[in-house]
């Protein structure tokens, strides 16, 4: 035990001795030390006998020593870095040595409180003091140099507040990885996860030190739980977000709270929200591109069920979950529930057209498949004359999504009529005058689609004249 007290104390090298000065008064030190064995061992008879040239072994074991020394120096002076597979979060107060003891008892406590209620593999390491201060160009380049996912940083001290004595961060600073949300709303969120929070403790002990380490663990996991979202590694965000969710719930639980505080929850919440509704909607899109949509497994489907009526659970006007929704109704051959919901969807947003016109043309896709031409072919001429045709992206899905039902419901004939009609205004021409082609071969057993066939034989006509086939 005195061994390992003694590497600890080892490592708390004084701030002053990672400078060059600091690095040049080491080398005078050891070499005067050295010096002074080297004198001793001189008048041993010894060292005469075995030391051909002095002159030359001091020398070369200066010259070593030198070496070495620099080579701990900078070692120690050196940035840590974390493996990919580790969520970072670097610690760099800058502080005096009279509270060194107080911001290591701090760091441990941290390290604790993250440890303890974040289930993911975070790795605490701690800033060298030669990198403790810089600004928020510097900050960026320490994160994108170490792979950390979180920079803290801030002056520690004494200092004197409203008469007391205060142990803590006088400032603090924070750095993050991208984070999935706009630019514009990053200041405010972090502001909402600093403001009206405790980094310090006072001597009376009304505030505790505890309640500073719980606060520090608050806004790293958040922080950390946002940037595991940006880089789709959605189920280690909800491993941190939710439980933090529920902590500050729990806490924060009364009405009259700061309106920060409430805000700080607000935000918390809406992380957990994107951990949930984003990975749905990224594996959805990676089913699509997989042309897999129609052969998931039934266990995948529920799960993205559970994932997005959590979210309307905490938002019931998340526009996006009720679409997905729609989708996963659609996929249990549920039609009934899957219009309930793009119904919903439809109210919640009014004024937002083009995500109107998305909803057209969900809805006008259940009416083909249940066979109603009429009801279909108005919603998609609805939305394909007007000026809010969803963008490229959403269209892409679309089709996508068309062309995957074409081949899941072969006996659904007008879902192959609207994936011409859609090809006829939007995409492959010739494409859809295929579908308009089989789309007929098929009304030919259908009466009341007899009138709409002839529509469609002289619309291949055309086409064909138009790009002479």
């Amino acid at each position: 035990m005195d061994i390992l007290r003694f590497i600890s104390e080892i490592k708390k090298v004084p701030r002053y001795l990672y400078t060059w000065l600091g690095l040049f008064s080491i080398q005078i030190f050891l070499i005067i030390i050295t010096n002074i064995i080297i004198n001793y061992m001189r008048g041993l008879q010894e060292f005469k006998d075995t030391c051909v040239d002095k002159f030359y072994f001091e020398i070369i074991f200066y010259i070593s020593l030198v070496i070495i020394i620099t080579i701990i120096w900078i070692f120690k002076r050196k940035i840590p870095k974390f493996r990919t597979e580790d969520v970072g979060i670097l610690f760099g107060p800058c502080h005096k040595e009279s509270v060194r003891n107080e911001i290591d008892d701090l760091e441990h406590k941290l390290y604790k409180e993250i440890k303890n209620k974040a289930f993911a593999n975070i790795v605490i390491k701690r800033l060298p003091p030669n990198h403790s201060n810089g600004s928020n160009e510097d900050n960026i380049k320490i994160i994108n140099k170490t792979n950390a996912r979180l920079l803290i940083r801030g002056n520690f001290e004494k200092f004197t507040k409203k008469g007391k004595e205060i142990t803590g961060f006088k400032s603090i600073s924070i750095a993050f990885k991208e984070l999935p949300i706009g630019p514009h709303e990053v200041p405010y969120l972090i502001n909402d996860a600093i403001v009206r929070r405790r980094w310090g403790w006072d001597s009376e002990n009304t505030i505790k030190k505890d309640e500073v380490a719980i606060n520090l663990g608050q806004m790293s996991r958040y922080i950390v739980g946002l940037s595991l979202i940006a880089q789709k590694k959605y189920k280690e965000s909800r491993n941190i977000i939710a439980p933090l969710l529920a902590e500050v719930e729990a806490k924060f639980n009364c009405r009259r709270i700061p309106v920060e505080i409430q805000r700080y929850k607000q935000t918390i919440k809406k992380a957990y929200i994107i951990s949930l509704s984003d990975h749905v909607r990224d594996e959805y899109a990676k089913a699509l591109e997989e042309e897999t949509i129609f052969r998931l497994p039934h266990e995948k489907i529920k799960t993205w069920e559970r994932d997005l009526n959590e979210v309307l659970c905490k938002n019931e006007h998340h526009r996006s979950a009720l679409m997905l929704l729609a989708i996963i109704k659609f996929l249990s051959k549920d039609i009934i529930n899957s219009k309930e919901y793009i119904k919903k969807a439809r109210v919640k947003t009014p004024t937002d057209l083009k995500f109107q016109a998305n909803c057209d043309l969900s809805e006008a896709f259940l009416l083909a498949y249940e066979g109603k031409m009429i009801e279909s072919k108005k919603l998609y001429k609805k939305v394909l004359h007007s000026k809010n045709v969803p963008e490229k992206s959403v269209m892409d899905e679309i089709f996508s999504f068309i062309g995957q039902a074409i081949v899941a419901f072969p006996d659904k004939p007008l879902i192959r009529f609207i994936h011409g009609l859609l090809n006829d205004e939007l995409g492959d021409k010739i494409l859809a005058c295929d579908e308009f082609r089989r789309f007929v071969s098929e009304a030919n057993n259908m009466p009341r689609w007899t009138r709409e066939a002839k529509k469609r034989i002289e619309r291949i006509e055309v086409v064909k004249g138009e790009n002479g086939i």
